[in-house]
């Protein structure tokens, strides 16, 4: 079976998987430094900083234009108040 998707293999299965274990990558929230958010109906991941903003880490999409969109292209800080996130918050 071929998996044609722009989410790395740890993602969708697990890094214990790709490793010979079972363990999920996020199952620690101590581990879990990217949370997944939408960003303006980009999906993406996203990290906090110390000084309350988010920092892009990785778009998640499969349109093109999100990619050469200069707001959300990775290592640029947006503000919390504009994210939606999916997963909580640590």
């Amino acid at each position: 079976m071929v998996l044609y998707t722009v989410m790395p293999g740890e993602v969708i299965f697990g890094k214990g998987v790709l490793e010979g274990g079972y363990k999920n990558e996020y199952e620690s929230d101590k581990e879990r430094k990217e949370v997944l958010a939408n960003y303006m109906g980009t999906m993406m991941y996203v990290e906090k900083e110390y000084d309350g903003s988010f920092s892009v880490k990785r778009l998640i999409s499969t349109d093109p234009r999100d990619f050469i969109n200069p707001v959300v292209r990775p290592g640029m800080k947006l503000k919390s108040s504009l994210i939606q996130f999916t997963e909580p918050l640590l």
